[in-house]
């Protein structure tokens, strides 16, 4: 399945998929999907998705939760469940 995504991030954060607006819920997932969409072609280090995500004081579970936002992210961006 071919997608055509379009990313805008100066404003609210949208995302389409053609004429399909992408709802990304929560805070995190938004923060981290534009530091990702920031790095583009970039590798990107989860200290600085951390970073990204959480300004000064990243809890513990700050590694954890990321690669769990990434997941979900994949997941929603494939079209798949996005209750992650």
């Amino acid at each position: 399945m071919r997608h055509d995504y379009v990313f805008r991030i100066l404003g609210p954060l949208l995302v389409t998929d053609g004429d399909e607006q992408i709802e990304i819920s929560g805070i995190r997932r938004q923060k981290l999907l534009v530091a990702l969409l920031l790095q583009t072609n970039q590798v990107v280090t989860l200290g600085r998705l951390v970073d990204a995500i959480w300004d000064d004081a990243p809890p513990a579970s700050a590694h954890g939760q990321v690669r769990i936002c990434v997941s979900g992210l994949r997941r929603l961006l494939r079209g798949g469940n996005t209750t992650a």
